[in-house]
């Protein structure tokens, strides 16, 4: 039988996927073994994949702490990586001759770095590039979470505000957010109906409103056994989540009102943009 292969949860950003993510570390397949503050470190490999010959010592840093820290095995991931990596690089946005056996080095050894069962890995930005991963990693799963888009959108605003270290990708405008918001759903959809074995959509309502539900489901696709413990939360600490106590809770239906974040005329606006993608995720308008 095929050893069960890695799990990455491409997007969307602001859509759940890190509250989704620290689900699944608990489950005894994914959970990790390490620096606990590191555990929901993002990779963002794909972001630099076109890089690789230049990769060195704790370089890229989101690369080195999704490793926990562990130079031993991250020097020796990156040895390996220049020995299948030649040449300069090219456009971010292509994907380069070593895809397939730099992502194969890559979970091998994160796997050795973080002590885990099954790799699960958690890049939000990795939607766009998302067919890298299915082409490369033939036993790869990969997990979209989806959310209304004003609600989505709350979520950035609120972030920039809240957050005075965050930088452009929170402080979106509403054209810009729409933007994105359409081109990544209609990604997801596509590769969903393409590969339904391999690529799962998730609704963020469906999650937070039943999550013994939904992550059974999700549980179900991944092959692994459901774990009931893994969507309760025992003793929640919310003071560990600076800018979002709720990851550090019990999973939660409602965290926040679009109606305290974004005015009126911004919100219709928006959702006049991404009204067609919206209906096709089953969202009506809050507006």
């Amino acid at each position: 039988m095929t050893a069960p292969g890695p799990v990455f949860i491409v997007g969307a950003a602001r859509s759940g996927t890190s509250i989704l993510y620290r689900t699944l570390l608990k489950h005894p397949s994914f959970a990790v073994v390490g620096d606990e503050a590191l555990q929901l470190a993002e990779s963002a490999i794909l972001d630099k994949l076109h890089l690789a010959p230049r990769w060195k010592r704790r370089l890229p840093p989101r690369l080195w702490l999704f490793f926990l820290k562990n130079d031993e095995v991250y020097e020796r991931f990156v040895e390996r990586v220049h020995s299948l990596a030649d040449g300069p690089p090219g456009p971010s946005h292509v994907a380069p001759p070593w895809t397939g056996d730099v992502l194969g080095e890559f979970v091998t050894h994160a796997k050795e770095a973080r002590s885990c069962r099954r790799l699960l890995e958690k890049t939000p930005t990795h939607i766009d590039r998302a067919h890298w991963l299915l082409d490369a990693l033939p036993t790869a799963k990969l997990l979209f979470v989806c959310r209304h888009p004003l609600d989505t959108y709350t979520s950035y605003v609120r972030r920039a505000a809240v957050d005075d270290r965050v930088g452009a990708w929170a402080e979106l405008s509403a054209d810009e957010f729409a933007d994105t918001y359409r081109r990544q759903s209609r990604r997801a959809r596509d590769l969903a109906a393409g590969a339904p074995e391999r690529f799962l959509n998730v609704r963020y309502d469906s999650f937070v409103n039943d999550p013994a539900g939904e992550v059974g489901r999700v549980c179900t696709f991944l092959d692994e056994p459901f774990e009931s413990e893994i969507v309760e939360e025992a003793a929640p600490d919310l003071s560990r989540g600076t800018h979002d106590p709720h990851l550090f809770g019990a999973i939660t239906a409602k965290t926040k009102s679009w109606e305290d974040f974004v005015d009126h005329a911004t919100a219709t606006r928006l959702e006049d943009l991404t009204e067609d993608v919206a209906s096709l995720w089953g969202y009506r308008r809050h507006t």
